[in-house]
């Protein structure tokens, strides 16, 4: 056997080396550590039953009420439909004198505001509108607070056994009533519309909603809060909400959940796992060496027939050794349009520990607690039984 030159032990001995420093390079500034966050907390072991739209979801208590972000009825699918957006000011319930003493506050707040152009209050009517429930109040106003062109905005408070929401619906200018129709600049715009369409859907619906005593027995509708809007009773089209749910711990951390009811034709023209592949395709950063992102896992889940794409996502910040975590679930488009419908509707839930961005802000808890909630929260999500879900 012909001996190993002294050369050639030389170069497998530089090469050794510069296999271990590109490893320990890489091992550097590619490896996220198990995260421990400086401030941590714990979840609450006592569940409580959320009523999210036509679907149920059991969250730990400490999680609280949930938030409205957005909500909207559609009445048609064409291009004439018309809405109703749906606040819900406060909240927590709140008792009677104090729903009475904001929507006093806004009804003031309205008539003392003065549109610029016209020189009138942009209150133009009140009513009191009565219902199941108790007296609500519809308040007619002008859209714009500067110009003539201005439409009419109508607004219906009601309050549904502690829980306080805002019916609101637009109505806009007949241009086959105004005189020079669309060229016109000199009228007021709001004498050529006709709020009475868009109030009658607002009243039609306060007058409809029902009290939901326990979330579970909920019957047919979609929920906001511990309200139901039954749609047979109602009449509309589509239904889309967004609620959140969330806590603070300390200054900066914190987390939130967002379950999103997008309706029956609310899916998105891109599926989970596209974005999470575009997001893993983006270049780096400037301050790529700081912080690092990656992919915590991805899978397929079928729940009562529905599939759905999951996935979670890790950023790391090197120099303050904090984490972040996005975690995923929605469903995807079902290939047969029959399958469209108010109990199947397009679904996203988006849990956030800590917040990413440059004023990031830690996860308060490890990835291990994060997974372990979000399956359970996930697990319980599920089609109420008034929908036509089982009974637990």
């Amino acid at each position: 056997m012909k001996p190993i030159s002294r050369r050639t032990k030389l170069l497998a001995l530089a090469l050794f080396l510069a296999n271990v420093a590109l490893g320990g390079w890489y091992w550097r500034f590619h490896h996220i550590p198990e995260y421990t966050p400086k401030q941590m907390d714990t979840f609450s072991t006592h569940m409580r039953t959320h009523c999210v739209g036509r679907y149920l979801i059991d969250l730990p208590e400490d999680m609280g009420s949930p938030r409205l972000a957005y909500s909207t009825f559609y009445f048609g699918l064409d291009a004439d439909f018309e809405s109703v957006e749906v606040q819900m000011p406060e909240r927590e319930l709140i008792d009677h004198d104090r729903f009475s003493v904001l929507v006093t506050q806004r009804r003031n707040e309205l008539r003392d505001a003065t549109n610029d152009d016209m020189k009138i209050s942009m209150l133009l009517k009140q009513e009191i509108v009565a219902t199941e429930n108790g007296d609500a109040l519809l308040l007619r106003y002008l859209e714009d607070r500067n110009y003539r062109s201005s439409g009419i905005q109508s607004e219906l408070h009601v309050f549904v056994k502690g829980r306080y929401l805002v019916l609101q619906a637009n109505s806009y200018v007949n241009y086959d009533k105004l005189p020079g129709g669309r060229s016109n600049t000199s009228s007021d715009y709001y004498k050529f519309t006709d709020p009475e369409p868009a109030e009658a859907h607002l009243k039609k619906m306060g007058r409809a909603l029902e009290h939901v005593a326990e979330a579970d027995r909920a019957g047919p509708g979609f929920c906001i809060g511990n309200v139901l809007f039954p749609q047979p009773a109602i009449g509309y089209d589509e239904e889309k909400a967004t609620f959140t749910f969330g806590k603070n711990v300390g200054e900066s951390a914190s987390l939130r959940l967002t379950v999103s009811m997008k309706g029956k034709y609310g899916y998105p023209k891109r599926p989970l796992f596209e974005r999470m592949d575009t997001a893993a395709s983006l270049p780096d950063a400037d301050d790529a060496d700081d912080f690092q992102f990656r992919e915590v896992f991805r899978r397929r889940i079928t729940r009562d027939g529905v599939s759905f794409q999951e996935g979670a996502a890790q950023g790391y910040w090197r120099r303050d050794r904090e984490s972040q975590f996005n975690f995923q679930l929605q469903n995807t488009r079902p290939e047969d349009e029959s399958m469209l419908s108010f109990e199947r509707p397009a679904i996203l839930l988006e849990m956030e520990a800590g917040s990413f961005g440059a004023r990031h802000s830690p996860s308060p808890y490890r990835q291990d607690d994060l997974q372990r909630a979000w399956n359970q929260w996930v697990g319980s999500l599920r089609l109420s039984p008034g929908n036509g879900g089982a009974r637990r």
